[in-house]
This record gives structure tokens, C-alpha cells and sequence, in this order.
């Protein structure tokens, strides 16, 4: 594959971040289906008790959470790559990413590999 290659990529994102974006996270994950990957770092929301509250917050939604906690800085195309499987397997309709920059873009990638074929190296 080469960079002029023709794609179609189909990526429809939505992301919030900010002061109180936790407790609006039920009514910004309404209408986005019932299963959720929720992608976060290694361990950054655990030792704060932040996972479980997040957790707590999409279950009481109606929501089913499958969590990754392994995302490291940097991810590497086999980490989207297993997020995206991962989402395809378990038939998640949606994404929250929950930590900083390298959780975003990891989960934002995972996002768009999820419903594109191949891996995301080949983008």
C-alpha cells in the first residue's frame, strides 16, 4: 500500500473533555447504544478510584462496559489494533476514553479500526 492508495475512512467521532464531563456522561453516552469499551491507561483511574466510578456511571446508564486498562504512552498499532478486535468481538456500539492524550488517541484510532478493515498500520 502506498500513501496516494484510495481510501474511504469512515471515522464519525464525538469528543468531550473539560471540568464536569464526569457527570455528564450518562446523558452524553444516551442514544449511543448499550455496550461500551472503555479504554483507560495502566494505572492512572485505578489507584484514584476514577474506573469504578466511571464504570458505576455507565452501568446505572443501562450500559454494558467491557474495560481495557493497558494503554500505555505512545500506543503502538498493536495496541489499537487489540482495541479495535476488541470492540468488534465483544460488538461495542461506542467508546469512552477515560485519561490523557495517549488513551484519546488510542481510543479514537480503535474507533475508526473498528468499523474499517485491515490494521490501523496500513493508514
Amino acid at each position: 500500500m502506498y500513501i496516494n492508495d484510495f481510501r474511504e475512512f469512515i471515522f464519525p467521532p464525538r469528543v468531550f473533555a473539560g471540568a464536569g464531563s464526569l457527570t455528564k456522561l450518562k446523558s452524553f453516552t444516551s442514544g449511543l447504544g448499550t455496550r461500551c469499551l472503555l479504554v483507560c491507561g495502566k494505572n492512572s483511574l485505578n489507584g484514584m478510584g476514577a474506573l469504578d466510578r466511571i464504570r458505576g456511571l455507565l452501568t446505572s446508564g443501562g450500559k454494558s462496559v467491557i474495560a481495557s486498562d493497558n494503554t500505555g504512552g505512545d500506543p503502538s498499532c498493536e495496541t489499537v489494533d487489540a482495541l479495535a478486535a476488541l470492540c468488534r468481538s465483544d460488538s461495542c456500539e461506542f467508546i469512552v476514553a477515560a485519561g490523557g492524550g495517549s488513551v484519546i488517541d488510542a481510543a479514537k484510532a480503535a474507533a475508526a479500526m473498528a468499523v474499517n478493515p485491515g490494521s490501523v498500520r496500513e493508514y
